[in-house]
């Protein structure tokens, strides 16, 4: 189930806290407040070793299952 932002926008922004490429999943920390979701390196558009680096920032399509809020499509946010 895609999970409803409100922000005005259904993509929000993250910051990548921490992925281990051993397991092929980090965290993301949400911009807007909110709890951090997983990222799966399955879940990356492009590179994920490029991509999923501590303190990249990123867009993302947020999705609640079982396990709780996930990242899905994601992938680098366009530089201001």
């Amino acid at each position: 189930m895609r999970v409803d932002t409100n922000w005005g926008s259904s993509v929000p922004y993250g910051v990548v806290k921490w992925f281990d490429p051993g397991r092929g999943v980090g965290a993301i920390a949400q911009e807007r407040a909110g709890p951090d979701a997983v990222a799966c390196r399955s879940a990356v558009h492009g590179n994920a070793d490029s991509t999923l680096v501590a303190g990249t920032r990123v867009l993302f399509d947020l999705t609640l299952d079982a396990a709780g809020i996930r990242a899905d499509n994601i992938r680098p946010a366009p530089r201001n």
